[in-house]
């Protein structure tokens, strides 16, 4: 939501579709050339350097803490950008579903790799149980005029 400050009483406002509509606001009594209270911020945070983190909210003043690095976090958050930056997803998931230590959690990992397959349709319909040559068949039979 964006308030027009040129002109008074008009706001717009975008969509998850990517439309942006207009409103206006020239019904209302309008006293002020600026926007309503209602549409400032309630709370926001911000990042500087030597991991500051800067936040304020409605009921509090601005607060200033440190981040706290954890190395194996990042460690692993550089494994994935690397991984993702070369473009082997499909590794990727691999990877993941041997590291697993549930059962549960390998079937995911596997069912995301098929994904990123290059004939990942065939596979899921594999995976799933489907049996992509009798469907066609089945499929053929019933639209097959009489």
């Amino acid at each position: 939501v964006a308030w027009a400050r040129a002109v008074p009483a008009v706001l717009a406002a975008c969509s998850f579709d990517r439309r942006v509509e207009v409103f206006s606001m020239a019904g209302a009594p309008l006293a002020t050339r600026r926007a309503p209270k209602w549409l400032g911020r309630r709370c926001g945070a911000a990042l500087g350097f030597g991991g500051k983190l800067a936040t304020f909210g409605a009921t509090q003043a601005v607060a200033v803490s440190t981040v706290v690095e954890n190395p194996g976090l990042v460690a692993r958050c550089r494994r994935f950008e690397e991984k993702l930056a070369s473009s082997s997803r499909v590794s990727l998931c691999a990877d993941k579903a041997a590291a697993a230590a549930a059962p549960d959690d390998k079937r995911v990992w596997d069912f995301m790799r098929l994904i990123f397959e290059t004939n990942a349709r065939e596979r899921l319909l594999a995976c799933l149980g489907y049996d992509v040559d009798a469907v066609a068949r089945q499929a053929a039979a019933l639209a097959a005029p009489e």
